[in-house]
């Protein structure tokens, strides 16, 4: 399913279909496709049948399952990469297999701040579009960090249509099997046909 995905890319970037003016980075968590562990197992504990998934925290909540990460491209939000991964791994461990290395931006939320990360954008020429985040020595975010991440909020929500479709259109709320291989591929399918969809609805030229 990887080897589709790719090709599909291949062919519709020879279409001139891929923009690279920017990429658009985020992560969303998907449940697992089996219950979650009694709490009486104890904090953190897994599950010997779907070992690929793990638990983490967000807005409060505790999540069991996985974590995908999409990077999409700033013309037509086409999928460009697809890293599925247990759902304790962060953002931006994952951000450097996101980024593409031949666009011109790239734009991301809070969660993949990383001055190295900034650094090594800004050493080949790529725009850091990517949102700060305040630290345990600053009390909050300065104004033009503020109005800067509002900005760049507008221009990167548009990779969040893939989470979107991925529920509505295809149903994919959870994980369809216990097996993390199975899922992997299963989310090269779903981005496979992301892509198809969006370009069958592109105008003819």
């Amino acid at each position: 399913m990887q080897a589709c995905f790719e090709e599909v890319n291949r062919q519709l970037d020879a279409r001139g279909l891929i923009v690279r003016s920017g990429t658009l980075m985020d992560a969303t968590l998907l449940a697992a496709a089996s219950r979650k562990p009694d709490i009486k197992q104890g904090a953190g504990a897994g599950l010997e049948r779907e070992p690929g998934a793990s638990w983490t925290r967000k807005n409060g909540k505790s999540h069991f399952g996985y974590r995908l990460h999409v990077a999409t491209d700033q013309g037509f939000n086409l999928i460009r990469a697809v890293v599925l991964t247990p759902a304790h791994v962060g953002e931006s461990l994952v951000a450097e297999t996101l980024i593409q290395g031949d666009e011109k931006a790239v734009y991301a939320d809070k969660g993949y701040e990383h001055k190295g990360r900034r650094a090594r954008l800004k050493a080949r020429g790529c725009k850091d579009r990517i949102c700060h985040r305040s630290h345990k020595h600053q009390k909050a975010l300065p104004y033009w960090q503020t109005q800067r991440n509002k900005l760049i909020a507008k221009r990167r929500a548009v990779v969040e249509q893939v989470f979107g479709t991925a529920r509505r259109v295809f149903g994919y709320a959870r994980a369809r099997s216990t097996s993390f291989a199975v899922n992997l591929a299963d989310i090269f399918r779903l981005a496979t046909v992301f892509n198809l969809r969006r370009v069958a609805g592109l105008p003819a030229t």
